[in-house]
Parts: structure tokens; C-alpha cells; sequence
């Protein structure tokens, strides 16, 4: 704060209207509370706020930051007017955020942004930000690319939600294929993922469905081992009513596409 480094979202202005001098600090203590609630402000060092809170705070700060720039010196006030330069500030803010991070050995860093994000092993990482999603159908892409953003968020919450949205789009992916059974419709676009000269990793691919499928299940079934009852039936979100997949037809094909002749369903850029 003392390089007036916030002036770039917070300026104070000068007393003789001549532009900006400095940041307002009550401005941004008063923002700060009301855009991150979960935070105390002004910061205790006897408060530890949370892993999500504090990436929004930083994530706050990576908007307002920029590298302050002397103008003209107005030397009845001795101070200098002020510009920012938004690209090299936040540059430098997001490099000595992602520093103390690692150092303390949190698992979450600032793109170049200024957005948080979960720090992923580097295949994984890799092939979700590169990913561009190309089922052949809207919903089914839609929801992929919510689980691509989703899964890296600082927030537990964002994360959960990425795992039922994960799930709705397996589902909806088993319709894709053409036909009536569901079973059928999915052993087929097994079959076209792994191709006829891969009968290994079609083996792979068909258990890692059943495990999947299975795990999914026992969830759905808790912890008595009997069948719960849930939003949408079987082929739906299996944990929690509000999940988008209360109201799509997973096990119903997607209306208004030319269900032959397609070309199978892909991910540009990566396989995931």
C-alpha cells in the first residue's frame, strides 16, 4: 500500500483537483469488506482467515494493483501526481503473491491475470487448459467446460461442483451414440474412443467406465446399502437435488440432432 500501488482502482485525488496523488485507503478498507465478508478487515495477525478467502483477497488486490508512475511535482502539497501502468503492476503483484505461496506451500497460484486457480500435477494441468470441447452436443459441451473451470477454483465448494457436473456430462455423454439402450449407446462410444486396433485400451477404458459407474452408485445408495431416492432417478446427479441434472433427460437422447454419421465426440488440444 505504501507504493500507492492500489491507486490504480482506489486513487486519492488531489486537494487542488490536479488528478490523482496517492490511494485511498479508507475507500479500498471499505470495498474490501464488502466484496470478501468472510475476511475481517483491518487483518489480525491473530486471524487466520481461509485457504478460498484469502485467494480472494488476493485475487481483489491483483484487480486494483498497478505500478504507480510520477508525473508533475506539486510542491505546495509535496507530493507528485500520479499514473499507473496496469500491465507491469500486476505482473509484478502476481509474481510475489505466487512467491509467498509457494514458499508456504500452498497449492494455489495467480495466472497471469490475476485469477486463482488450483495448482494441478503438469499432464492434468496441461490438458485442461487446453481443452476445447466438441461432443456434437451443446449441453454435453457446456457442462464439460464448466468442470474444466470449475475443478481449479480455490473454492471446495467450486470444486464439488465440478465433480456432479462431471458426473451429468458422463452420463449424458452414453446417449450420444445412436440408438434406444442406453448400455448399447455407451459400449459403442467405447468403442469408437479406443478404435479397433486398440483392444487393450479398449479393456482399459470399459473398466475405468464400470468403476466409475459403480463408485457413483454406492454413493448413491449411502451408507445402509439401500437405494436413496434422488433428484431426476437413476442417470441423474447422484448427490444433491439442486444439481443441474434434475432437470436434464440424461437418459433420454438430446433432441434436435442428427443422431448418424457424426463424427465421434472430441476434445481439441487434449484428451481428458
Amino acid at each position: 500500500m505504501a507504493d500507492n500501488s492500489l491507486g490504480f482502482r482506489f486513487p486519492a485525488q488531489c486537494a487542488d483537483g490536479n488528478g490523482p496523488c496517492g490511494h485511498d485507503h479508507h475507500l479500498f478498507t471499505l470495498t474490501a469488506g464488502a466484496e470478501i465478508p468472510t475476511i475481517d478487515w483491518p487483518l489480525s495477525s491473530g486471524t487466520i482467515p481461509s485457504a478460498p478467502a484469502i485467494m480472494d483477497l488476493l485475487e481483489f488486490i491483483a484487480a486494483a494493483v498497478g505500478e504507480p508512475e510520477q508525473g508533475g511535482c506539486h510542491s505546495y502539497f509535496n507530493h507528485h501526481h500520479l499514473s499507473w501502468n496496469r500491465d507491469v503492476g500486476l505482473a509484478r503483484f502476481v509474481a510475489a503473491a505466487n512467491r509467498l505461496l509457494l514458499r508456504n506451500g500452498v497449492a494455489f497460484e495467480l495466472n497471469a491475470e490475476g485469477q486463482a486457480r488450483r495448482m494441478l500435477p503438469e499432464p492434468l494441468r496441461d490438458a485442461l487448459y487446453g481443452a476445447v470441447f466438441r461432443t456434437g452436443d451443446i449441453e454435453t459441451d457446456r457442462l464439460s467446460e464448466a468442470v474444466r473451470r470449475l475443478i481449479v477454483g480455490a473454492d471446495l465448494n467450486d470444486r464439488r461442483d465440478s465433480l456432479e457436473k462431471l458426473w451429468d456430462a458422463f452420463e449424458r455423454l452414453k446417449t450420444l451414440e445412436p440408438g434406444a439402450d442406453k448400455r448399447i449407446q455407451a459400449d459403442a462410444l467405447l468403442d469408437r474412443s479406443a478404435g479397433k486396433s486398440t483392444p487393450r485400451m479398449r479393456a482399459l477404458l470399459g473398466d475405468e467406465a464400470k468403476a466409475l459407474t459403480a463408485r457413483v452408485e454406492a454413493a448413491e445408495r449411502g451408507g445402509n446399502g439401500q437405494k436413496r431416492d434422488l433428484a431426476g432417478g437413476h442417470g441423474f446427479e447422484p448427490w444433491l437435488a439442486e444439481s443441474e441434472s434434475a432437470v436434464l433427460p440424461l437418459d433420454d437422447p438430446p433432441a434436435g440432432r442428427e443422431r448418424r454419421g457424426r463424427s465421434p465426440p472430441s476434445v481439441e488440444a487434449a484428451r481428458i
